[in-house]
């Protein structure tokens, strides 16, 4: 999908596959840089948010990690 800045008007996001104009929708939005910009209160709030996200992923990845040795540990077999 492509996504337009309304303020700028750049684009981002995949380009169509084919590069046929009916491959992808187009979306409008704003760059980070015209939310910055325009909005700077909204732009604080939004990169809370991406770090939050941040610290919640690498949790969950450092759980997933502990969880599949912790199953690798039970599934070794036992020394006779």
């Amino acid at each position: 999908m492509l996504i337009r800045c309304a303020w700028c008007h750049t684009t981002t996001g995949n380009r169509p596959p084919y590069g046929g104009k009916h491959d992808a929708e187009i979306k409008n939005g704003i760059c980070d840089d015209c939310l910055t910009h325009y909005f700077p209160h909204e732009a604080e709030k939004v990169q809370k948010l991406k770090e939050a996200e941040e610290a919640a992923r690498a949790a969950y990845n450092k759980a997933t990690e502990a969880a599949k040795t912790a199953l690798n540990e039970v599934r070794k077999p036992a020394n006779h």
